[in-house]
């Protein structure tokens, strides 16, 4: 009979460093203005309150609240987030990371790992359900009809929440990753 892998086996697998953690009641996720060279942080600066940050600040930002995980702030940053961590994967499934490129972009990209730093990142959430709806900053209400993203932009002026739809609007879908 197959075993599942361990979490040990999973990250030898993809490279990964993170760290679980058990906290004694669920983090909410936080909204906070964009900057663009604000995040991903070290784990000290992640259990403040967030003032400003990036799309990869959400990503890693999302795995704290909602899976109680921290990833170190090498394994966010591209292009080491897109090459070597995690595994690619052809449908989303909810925590998944969506990379993305703008659809109005410079096309004067001197090579590969330029391309790569430039992506968008998001968090695909899906139809929103109580898994989901305990992370929700106060305020915040989601269609249950309608697929979801988490993420940060300077067109979203920060972290929010965004339709499938709306970041397809802005963004083509480049890749998917699965990182735990």
């Amino acid at each position: 009979m197959a075993r599942g892998k361990s979490d040990d086996e999973k990250k030898r697998e993809t490279g990964l460093k993170h760290y679980r953690f058990n906290f004694m009641t669920d983090t909410k996720l936080q909204i906070f203005p964009y900057d663009y060279n604000s995040g991903p942080l070290k784990l000290k600066d992640l259990n403040k309150p967030l003032k400003m940050g990036n799309c990869r600040l959400a990503i890693q930002h999302y795995f704290y609240c909602c899976h109680h995980r921290y990833f170190q702030r090498k394994d966010m940053l591209a292009p080491r987030v897109y090459c070597e961590v995690g595994n690619f994967v052809a449908r989303p499934n909810r925590g998944d990371v969506i990379f993305a490129e703008k659809k109005i972009r410079s096309k004067d990209i001197s090579d590969v790992n330029s391309w790569i730093v430039g992506l968008h990142t998001a968090i695909y959430i899906g139809k929103p359900g109580r898994s989901i709806i305990k992370f929700l900053p106060t305020g915040i209400n989601l269609n249950d009809n309608m697929d979801y993203i988490w993420h940060s932009s300077l067109l979203s002026k920060g972290s929010a929440f965004w339709t499938l739809d709306e970041l397809k609007k802005h963004y083509d879908i480049i890749a998917i990753k699965r990182l735990i």
